[in-house]
Order: structure tokens, then C-alpha cells, then sequence
């Protein structure tokens, strides 16, 4: 009975903690004069994190819809998921159609698409600055340009600035388009003799192995050709290679910032995860002696009679941080270098950050392509015009990307419906002052900021017929004239109309109306470097070919088997981008196509990829 007792007065106790927080949240969200959400769960208790995701489905089909609602904008993704329908429902009634307060028994957050309050917010970083949870993630291997705040990020800022410069741009172009040529020779040596077209599973795998190879060569220094690289080999005393502990971290960068080591060290083999956890503790562990050698590496090479700077990331990171230290002694002690640790610390975001959204953008690019192929007989025109008619002469860098508006616009445009980050995180820690023309929030301490970028980039009155032309209306695909425009794939909208057609100019959005790349101080350093990679690897790939979606057979409604139609195609890849999941970015299920599955790709998962000689 004793016992009884002392559970009662235990739960009753929790209960009514979790009353109290609930009542001092919701004072504190009622202070912003936004709409308030009440949420039934803490959205920031790291086992609603883990289990909502796969709970999900199941959630969706048992709940009702405003329950299934009000718990799912507590789950990781919802901006893809509901997109405008939170707001529609609860805050548009108000007064309020573009922000809501969600607070419950966690953290209260304030998710917006309203430009306005983007805009103030993402440039004050020292009063906005990063989110906590977003630091830790990107932590685990010492300071960076993207975990720190104040004084120590404008360090960083300030010499990884000076490394991400033309000789960088210049680098990854020539690696992208040699690298994109090996990726389409591997492929084409899979069609028949005398054959003009291939069809494949593997494109989307392929261009990953194509970002991370970039991005290692870049960063690194490697030259790395399509196949056999030599960072592929395993050094003795090592489990895995250089390249293949970076994609073992991006892929588990969760487990990797909060698992101990031991941990993932004595994880049972026989337990589910048991591998993932195998291939995890020998990532944690080899990725920092991996880095530490090709540091000590370049170090010395730089110390030898060969001082010159190299044009990769690590080099020239080293030589700036040589330099930042002769400015400490001017400056009597001031800390501006890099130590080793936030040397590794900036090589692991670069490419953590760089390979998957690149990666992962490319490839929303290419079904959005297989989904409109008349956009790209627009692209053709461009590329015809800009490279050179010998297939054997190089494609320079500082002659074509700048002239590569098309290229650039559709990589604008599929960013634009699929940002790599469904939001921006940002936080207050002291009392904040948001001003707009319309308004003033006054913004308690410990309020999260969620930037809404998946709805701020279907803002209608920003993106609806913008710079609409002849072309798009006669490529108009009838089953969706009906669609509003701001919701449809047209890279023709980033073209200003009324330029000469010999120098189009891309259109420049207001400010805090697209932000894939952040904005403002802390605007993503990496920008040109993705612009760069993705423009060369669409040259390569539509310099030569078409892409083309192999259509499925579909059973019609007397169960006869026949071809699906043109319209049932484009659904399928809506369906197919639509259904991605948020994971470090925003990843279609296209992976990994198992020859076991060969038959069904396209159904469940998937789509087959026909590459047709066009010239």
C-alpha cells in the first residue's frame, strides 16, 4: 500500500509540473500576439522526436483530422507535409495568416513565412542567433562557421570568406563536369551496341557518388577520377575509407552527435540496427584520424620547399589560419586562426552540408525535368549557344557559367519548390523586438523561430505568373491549368521579361521571400560553391541527352494491363517528390533500388530513367 502511495504522489507531482509548464508556456506565447497553437505533447522531447516520424502513418489513419493535425506540426517535416493548412486553420481566422505560436508542455516556437519578419530576424544574428539543437548537431567535430555565434563565428566567417573564393568555384566546376562525364560513360556502357538510349535505375545513386566525390576533391585536394579512386582504399589499421566514413556520418548525423562512443562500439551486432551501429562507431572514430593525417599532410607539405597554396579547401584554410595568426601577434594576442580541431570542425560541415543538399536538389531536379520535358528543350537552346560545338575542347569555367542563366534558373526554381531545409531554426535568449511596416512583436526569451521556407517560397503574392511568358502558356499541361502558379514547376519565372535575349538578367527576390541558403550575415558560405556544382553537372548531362521517364504498365478498369497515359506519368512523379521525407535535407525514396526490385521500380519506389542521344 506503501508503495501504492508513493506512485500516486509521483504521478500526481509530474502531472502537475507539466500542468504548470503548460500554463507558463502558454503566458509566454500569449505575449508575442500571434495566434497560440495548444499542443498535447512536448515536440522537443528527444523520444517524441524519434518515434513520431514512423508513428506517423499510423496516426494519419486512426485520429481525426484536426487531432492528427495539431500533433503532426509537432513532428520534424510538417512544413513539406501541411504546408499552408496550419495556417489556414488556426491563425488566418485571427487576423494572422502568416505566423502561429505553437506552445505545449516543451519549448514555445513561432513559425512563420510572413518575408517581413524573415527578413528582421536573419539579419540580427547576435539576437537571433543559431538554435541550440542545430549547434550540437553540427558540433561533433569541433567548431565551425555554422555552430558558432558572436565573436568566435565572425572568426570563422571571416577566413572560411576568404577560402570559398573563384579559385574554389573554379576547382569544383572542372571537378563536376569531368566527374558528370564518368557518370554518363558508366552508364552509357550499359546500352545495347548501336543503341541511341539507356534506361537505368541507378542515375540518382550515381549523382550522389558524383556530389561526395566533388566535394572530397575540392576540399581535400584529391583528384579523384569516376573510378577507382584512390580514397576509396582502405589504409591498413583502418575499417573504411576516407569518402565512405563521411557518408556514414551524413547519413546518421543524429546518432552521430548525441551516441556515445562506446556505445556504438558495443551495440550488438544481432540487434536491429546492429549494423548501422557497426558502421557508425567506425565512422565517429576514422573520420577524425582520416582528417587529422591529411591535415598534418598539408601541413607539411607547406612547410617543405613546397609552400605554395594549393587551390582546395584544406590548403587554403591552412594558409589563411597562418595568416589570421601573424594578424594575432599584430594585434597583440586577438584570436584570429584556426586551430586543428576547428579546421576538421569546418571540413566536416562543408561537406555534411554540401554533399546531401546538392546531391539531393540535382536530383528533385531531374524528376522535375522527367516531369516538364519541354523546359528541357529550353534548357537545349542554352546549352547549345554557350558550349563548345568540339566535344573534345574543355569547357571553361569563367566563359560559361556566368552565361548558364537557364541552368541556374532551374536549380532557382527546384529549390524553390524543394528547399533542402523545410525550415531555418532560429532562437532568443533575452527579450527580442520584431519590427515590421505593419507591426511590432515583442518576442520573450526561449522562443524557437521556425523561418517556414517550404510555404514563404509559394508566397502568391510574390511568385504567382511572375515573369510568365508565351511558353509557359502553351506548355500548360491541361490537367493542371487549374493549379495555381506559384505551385507549378516554371524556371522561366527567374528570367526577367523585357531583357535583351542576348544577356537575360535573373530576377532578385525581395528580401526573406526565398531563403534556401539563409540570408543576411549568416547567409550559407557554401552558395556559389552548390550554384556551381549543379549548373556544371545539368550542362554535362543535357549536353548530349534527354531524360525521359520509362513508363510503367498499369492495369485499366477492366483489369487489362496496358501503358500509363502521359497525365498518369506526371503524377506519379508529383507523387514520387511529394512523398520525400525531411532527413538531414529533403530525400525522395530513390535510393539504393535493389536488383530485387527491379521490376516493381515505379510502383512502390523509384522511377526508371531513359538517357536518349539528342545529337
Amino acid at each position: 500500500m506503501a508503495i501504492l502511495r508513493i506512485l500516486g504522489l509521483v504521478f500526481l507531482t509530474y502531472t502537475l509540473s507539466q500542468i504548470f509548464k503548460l500554463l507558463r508556456n502558454l503566458q509566454k506565447a500569449h505575449k508575442l500576439g500571434i495566434p497560440v497553437v495548444t499542443i498535447p505533447v512536448a515536440q522537443d522531447n528527444p523520444i517524441w522526436m524519434i518515434i513520431s516520424i514512423p508513428l506517423r502513418p499510423l496516426l494519419k489513419r486512426i485520429l481525426p483530422d484536426d487531432l492528427f493535425t495539431r500533433l503532426g506540426v509537432t513532428m520534424h517535416g510538417w512544413e513539406h507535409n501541411f504546408k499552408f493548412i496550419p495556417y489556414q486553420k488556426w491563425s488566418a481566422p485571427h487576423g494572422s495568416p502568416k505566423s502561429l505560436v505553437l506552445a505545449g508542455i516543451g519549448t514555445v516556437e513561432l513559425s512563420t513565412w510572413d518575408h517581413e519578419i524573415i527578413a528582421d530576424v536573419l539579419r540580427r544574428p547576435k539576437d537571433f542567433p543559431q538554435f541550440d539543437m542545430a549547434n550540437f548537431l553540427l558540433n561533433r567535430f569541433g567548431d565551425n562557421v555554422l555552430s558558432t555565434d558572436g565573436e568566435v563565428w565572425a572568426r570563422h566567417r571571416k577566413l572560411v570568406a576568404s577560402t570559398l573564393n573563384e579559385k574554389i568555384s573554379k576547382v569544383v566546376f572542372d571537378q563536376s563536369t569531368n566527374l558528370a562525364k564518368g557518370l554518363l560513360g558508366e552508364l552509357l556502357e550499359e546500352s545495347e551496341p548501336g543503341s541511341a538510349a539507356v534506361e537505368t535505375n541507378r542515375i540518382f545513386d550515381l549523382v550522389k557518388k558524383l556530389a561526395i566525390t566533388v566535394l572530397s576533391n575540392a576540399g581535400m585536394g584529391g583528384n579523384e577520377p569516376w573510378k577507382d579512386p584512390t580514397m576509396k582504399v582502405i589504409k591498413p589499421g583502418f575499417k573504411l575509407p576516407y569518402i565512405e566514413t563521411v557518408k556514414g556520418l551524413i547519413g546518421n548525423i543524429v546518432a552521430a552527435a548525441i551516441l556515445p562512443p562506446w556505445f556504438t562500439r558495443f551495440y550488438p551486432s544481432f540487434l536491429p540496427g546492429g549494423d548501422t551501429m557497426r558502421l557508425l562507431s567506425h565512422a565517429v572514430r576514422e573520420f577524425r584520424v582520416h582528417t587529422a593525417d591529411l591535415i598534418d599532410e598539408e601541413k607539411k607539405r607547406i612547410a617543405s620547399h613546397d609552400s605554395l597554396t594549393r587551390n582546395n579547401i584544406l590548403s587554403m584554410l591552412l594558409s589563411a589560419s597562418k595568416e589570421g595568426e601573424k594578424d594575432e601577434r599584430r594585434s597583440q594576442g586577438k584570436d584570429s586562426s584556426l586551430s586543428d580541431q576547428e579546421i576538421m570542425g569546418n571540413l566536416y560541415v562543408f561537406t555534411a552540408a554540401g554533399f546531401d543538399s546538392t546531391a539531393n536538389s540535382i536530383n528533385f531536379c531531374i524528376v522535375e525535368l522527367l516531369r516538364n520535358p519541354f523546359y528541357q528543350e529550353w534548357l537545349f537552346e542554352e546549352i547549345d549557344s554557350i558550349l563548345p560545338t568540339d566535344p573534345n575542347e574543355p569547357v571553361d569555367y569563367a566563359a560559361t557559367f556566368p552565361r548558364a542563366y537557364r541552368c541556374l534558373s532551374v536549380m532557382l526554381e527546384t529549390l524553390r519548390l524543394h528547399p533542402a531545409l523545410v525550415h531555418i531554426a532560429k532562437m532568443t535568449k533575452s527579450p527580442q523586438t520584431i519590427r515590421t511596416p505593419t507591426s511590432t512583436i515583442q518576442v520573450p526569451s526561449g522562443v524557437i523561430i521556425y523561418i517556414n521556407s517550404v510555404v514563404v517560397h509559394r508566397d502568391p503574392d510574390v511568385w504567382r505568373d511572375l515573369n510568365r511568358t508565351p511558353l509557359d502558356a502553351a506548355n500548360d499541361v491541361e490537367a493542371e491549368r487549374s493549379l495555381p502558379d506559384e505551385l507549378k514547376f516554371r524556371p522561366t519565372r527567374w528570367i526577367n521579361t523585357g531583357t535583351e535575349a542576348t544577356q537575360p538578367r535573373l530576377f532578385q527576390p525581395p528580401r526573406g521571400v526565398f531563403v534556401p541558403w539563409s540570408m543576411g550575415p549568416r547567409v550559407c558560405p557554401g552558395q556559389k560553391m552548390a550554384q556551381v556544382e549543379f549548373v556544371a553537372i545539368i550542362l554535362v548531362l543535357l549536353r548530349y541527352h534527354r531524360l525521359e521517364a520509362v513508363k510503367i504498365k498499369v492495369a485499366d478498369k477492366s483489369g487489362t494491363s496496358r501503358e500509363e497515359t502521359d497525365a498518369e506519368l506526371r503524377q506519379r512523379l508529383s507523387g514520387l517528390a511529394e512523398r520525400c521525407v525531411s532527413k538531414i535535407t529533403q530525400e525522395m525514396d530513390v535510393y539504393d533500388i535493389k536488383d530485387s526490385e527491379a521490376e516493381n521500380v515505379g510502383r512502390t519506389r523509384g522511377v526508371r530513367v531513359r538517357l536518349v542521344r539528342r545529337k
